[in-house]
């Protein structure tokens, strides 16, 4: 599988599968995979080892490609934080709603 299509396509659990160390289960995918992940989501393919409510990413609306970026938090309470299942920003510069799935588009 190519690696752009880890983005475009259903769950890759094969692809995940010839990657996957048995013993510690770390994954050490193909440098191409970690590049287009990191070109895609414009995030570091290692995340940080730990977060907290105060730390933030910079993030780019996929809608308006706005270079100014803007500040979002990786864990907030109500649970819309880069780094939490229902992740949703708000674009200051055209209020598009910005979620994981937008956000690989």
């Amino acid at each position: 599988m190519h690696a752009t299509n880890y983005f475009r396509s259903t769950f890759p659990l094969l692809e995940i599968a010839k990657v996957l160390d048995p013993t510690s289960l770390e994954m050490d995918p193909p440098e191409a995979a970690r590049d287009a992940f990191e070109r895609v989501t414009r995030a570091s393919y290692d995340p940080p080892v730990t977060t907290g409510r105060d730390e933030h990413l910079k993030l780019n609306c996929p809608c308006c490609f706005d270079e100014n970026e803007f500040d979002w938090p990786w864990l907030k309470q109500d649970g819309t934080g880069w780094a939490q299942r229902g992740f949703q920003a708000q674009c200051p510069i055209c209020n598009h709603t910005v979620s994981h799935e937008v956000s690989l588009l």
